[in-house]
């Protein structure tokens, strides 16, 4: 059955919600963006278990990824193997370029030069501890 389209003009009160105003399909639509979101920087955070994989340890530091959930995003942060395995001791802790933090899947929880660490929070922090790379090898 097709949904009829929304015609301001024409609807009797309470007769129609359109998509844009029906809190049900907005709760829906938001729950679906935060997964995709929490995908993107798992994604991220794959890639960088990998460059951590074949990083020599006790340099000065790596080139890692953000782990932002802008899937086009190439910022590159450095990182020492330390600081990096601080982010990783957590599964809700990504690392990210400054400015690229999404307020709705995170809050930041540590402050540096050129990047931000931030934990994950609802949804976001579900999928994240759910798609640890890290669980797996324990």
């Amino acid at each position: 059955m097709r949904r009829a389209k929304y015609d301001k003009s024409v609807a009797i009160q309470g007769s129609q919600v359109c998509d844009c105003c029906d809190p049900v399909r907005q709760q829906t639509v938001e729950s679906e963006s935060q997964e995709r979101l929490a995908r993107n920087e798992a994604f991220f955070r794959q890639v960088n278990e990998r460059i951590n994989d074949v990083s020599v340890p006790g340099d000065d530091g790596h080139q890692f990824l953000c782990e932002c959930a802008d899937p086009g995003c190439t910022e590159r942060i450095i990182l020492t193997t330390a600081e990096y395995e601080w982010v990783r001791a957590k599964p809700t802790r990504f690392v990210l370029a400054r400015g690229h933090v999404a307020p709705e899947l995170e809050h930041v929880v540590e402050r540096e030069g050129d990047h931000v660490v931030v934990e994950k929070s609802g949804i976001a922090a579900r999928i994240a501890t759910k798609l640890n790379p890290r669980a797996a090898e324990t």
